[in-house]
C-alpha cells in the first residue's frame, strides 16, 4: 500500500457514515441488542506492517443497547477487540424507525489471515456474549512482489460494483506480461474489459481495466483486492494486488437499508 493510499483509506474508513462516534459501557442494560447487521463479503490483502478496519455496519432503534453499551467484540481464536479500541459510530441515515450505524475497530498486522463469519458483541451488564452474523471476512497481509508495484491514484471506495482501474509499473529487469485479471470475494465475478496486449518492458506501466459484478443477495457491501497475474520471460508468474476496494459503504441505498431491515436480528 503506498503512502498516499494509505492517507486516504484512513480518511475513508473514519468517516463511511459521516457519523460522530459514541464509545460504549455508560448503559447497564440485562437484554441483547436487536440490532440488524450486513453482510459484508470482504477478500482484503494489506500490507505487512498495516492495520486494517473493520466496519461492522447495522441499523437498530434508537432506544436498542448497541449505541451505549458495547463493551467489546470477540473474534475467532480468541482475538478480542476492548471497549478502548472500537467506536460505535451514528448515521443520519434511517429506515422506518431503525438508525444507520457502524461498530468500527481495527485488525493488527497477523503473520496469518483473520478469518471470521461471526462476532461476538460484549454488551454492559448482559452475561453471555451475543453471536451475531456479518457476511464472510478474510483479511490477508501479503509483500507486493518486487517485480511491480502498483502507480497512480484509484478509487478506494466506489458506489457499487462496475469498472475498476488500476496500473502496474515493471519494476522487474526483464519484459512481463498480463495473463489474468481475478477477484477473489465471494459473490464476485470478474470480466477483464481489455488485457493489454503485449509485453511490458522494465521501467513500464501497464493499465488494467476490468468489469466486476456483485450478487447482492449473498451480501450486501463488498470488499476487493484484485489480482493481476504477469508472466515472466522464464514461463514463472507473479501476482500483484491493488489496495482493498470498498464497495457500496460510503453510498448506502434505500434498497440496502430495507434489505439489512428485514434480516432477522
Amino acid at each position: 500500500m503506498t503512502p498516499s493510499s494509505k492517507g486516504r483509506l484512513a480518511a475513508l474508513t473514519s468517516g463511511v457514515l459521516m457519523a460522530t462516534s459514541a464509545c460504549g459501557g455508560t448503559q447497564p442494560t440485562e437484554q441483547g441488542t436487536n440490532a440488524h447487521f450486513a453482510l459484508t463479503n470482504a477478500r482484503a490483502v494489506v500490507d505487512p506492517g498495516d492495520s486494517y478496519p473493520v466496519n461492522l455496519i447495522f441499523l437498530a432503534e434508537a432506544t436498542d443497547p448497541i449505541w451505549d453499551s458495547v463493551t467489546g467484540v470477540g473474534l475467532p481464536g480468541g482475538q478480542q477487540v476492548s471497549e478502548s479500541q472500537l467506536s460505535v459510530e451514528r448515521s443520519d441515515a434511517h429506515l422506518d424507525g431503525l438508525r444507520l450505524g457502524n461498530i468500527r475497530f481495527e485488525l493488527p498486522p497477523e503473520d496469518d489471515a483473520a478469518e471470521f463469519a461471526e462476532v461476538e458483541l460484549f454488551l454492559d451488564g448482559v452475561a453471555a456474549p451475543q453471536v451475531v452474523a456479518v457476511g464472510d471476512w478474510a483479511v490477508m497481509w501479503s509483500q507486493l512482489p518486487s517485480d511491480v508495484s502498483p502507480t497512480g491514484d484509484f478509487a478506494l471506495s466506489v458506489p457499487r460494483c462496475g469498472a475498476i482501474e488500476g496500473a502496474f509499473r515493471n519494476e522487474s529487469s526483464s519484459s512481463l506480461e498480463v495473463v489474468e485479471v481475478a477477484v477473489e470475494t465471494p459473490g464476485v465475478s470478474v470480466t477483464p474489459a481489455t488485457l493489454p496486449s503485449g509485453v511490458v518492458p522494465p521501467g513500464a506501466t501497464v493499465e488494467v481495466d476490468a468489469e466486476v459484478d456483485c450478487d447482492m443477495e449473498l451480501a450486501d457491501f463488498y470488499v476487493l483486492s484484485p489480482a493481476v497475474t504477469l508472466a515472466r520471460p522464464d514461463g514463472s508468474s507473479v501476482a500483484a494486488h491493488l489496495d482493498p476496494i470498498a464497495v457500496g459503504l460510503t453510498s448506502i441505498e434505500e434498497d440496502t437499508l430495507r434489505r439489512i431491515a428485514t434480516r432477522d436480528s
